[in-house]
C-alpha cells in the first residue's frame, strides 16, 4: 500500500486512481527500479546518487514552470515549493469541484484556503498579476518594502512581482518568477 500524494489515502501499489479522491497516481515500473547495488558500492556513492537524483527530480518538476510559490511559516522558508505555469488556480481539492492546478489541500494552512481561492496568472503585457476570486479568508499581498500585507479585493488583479509575499488565507508564500 501506499499513500495518494492528493489526499493521502492509502491505496493499492498496482492502483492507477485513487479510489478517494479520484485523481491519476503514477504507478511505479520495474523499469524505474534501482540498478542493483554492487559489491563495492559505498554509503559516500549512495548519498551522491541520491542528491543527484533529487536535484534531476526538480529540474523535471520545475520543467515548464515560469514561476514559483516557497510556502512560508515564522517568517521562514519551509522547503515546500509549488512550481506554476503561465495560468494557474489556487485552492483545495474538492469532489464537487475537482481538482485545482496548485493543490494546497496538504498544507496544516489549507483549513483557511477555499476551493477555488485564487488565481496567478501573466497578462498580455507579461506582468503576473495574483486576483482572488471570492475566497471566504482572502488573499493578501505585500512586496518587500512595505510594512504590511493588504488585502486584494475579490476579483480585481493585483500586479505581482519577484520577491513579493502573497496569502492565500493564512498560507504564506513567497513568489518567485523563474
Amino acid at each position: 500500500m501506499r499513500n495518494c500524494p492528493t489526499c493521502g489515502e492509502r491505496i493499492p501499489e498496482n492502483s492507477p486512481i485513487c479510489t478517494s479522491c479520484g485523481m491519476e497516481v503514477k504507478i511505479k515500473s520495474e523499469e524505474s527500479a534501482p540498478p542493483a547495488e554492487s559489491p563495492n558500492f559505498s554509503e559516500e556513492k549512495a548519498a551522491s546518487s541520491v542528491e543527484s537524483d533529487m536535484i534531476t527530480a526538480q529540474r523535471n518538476l520545475a520543467e515548464g514552470a515560469k514561476a514559483s510559490l516557497l510556502l512560508k511559516r515564522g517568517g521562514f522558508v519551509t522547503g515546500d515549493i509549488f512550481y506554476i505555469g503561465e495560468e494557474v488556480i489556487i485552492g483545495r481539492f474538492d469532489a464537487e469541484t475537482g481538482p485545482v492546478d496548485v493543490d494546497l489541500s496538504a498544507i496544516p494552512e489549507s483549513t483557511y484556503i477555499s476551493r477555488i481561492h485564487a488565481k496567478i496568472y501573466v497578462d498580455e503585457s507579461g506582468q503576473w498579476q495574483v486576483c482572488d476570486l471570492g475566497s471566504n479568508n482572502g488573499t493578501f499581498l505585500w512586496s518587500p518594502e512595505e510594512k504590511k500585507p493588504r488585502r486584494i479585493p475579490a476579483e480585481e488583479p493585483a500586479p505581482l512581482n519577484d520577491g513579493d509575499e502573497v496569502a492565500f488565507g493564512n498560507a504564506r508564500f513567497e513568489f518567485h518568477v523563474m
